[in-house]
């Protein structure tokens, strides 16, 4: 919530390295879109490949 940034400054070797999103849009874009994200998808997680990663990001969904 409001304390994420206070966190991240607190330990950012955590943080940091954690891919993420930074468009609510783009989050919902995806979940429509993408057949690999369901309801389901936050209570397991599938280890992504660095070059998964790479895809995302080159489509505009990960901030790093």
């Amino acid at each position: 919530g409001k304390h994420l940034p206070d966190v991240r400054k607190i330990a950012p070797e955590y943080y940091d390295a954690i891919p993420h999103y930074h468009s609510w849009i783009k989050v919902m874009y995806d979940y429509i879109v993408d057949d690999g994200i369901s309801p389901y998808s936050r209570t397991k997680r599938v280890t992504m490949e660095t070059k998964e990663i790479d895809a995302l990001r080159a489509r505009g969904g990960l901030v790093k």
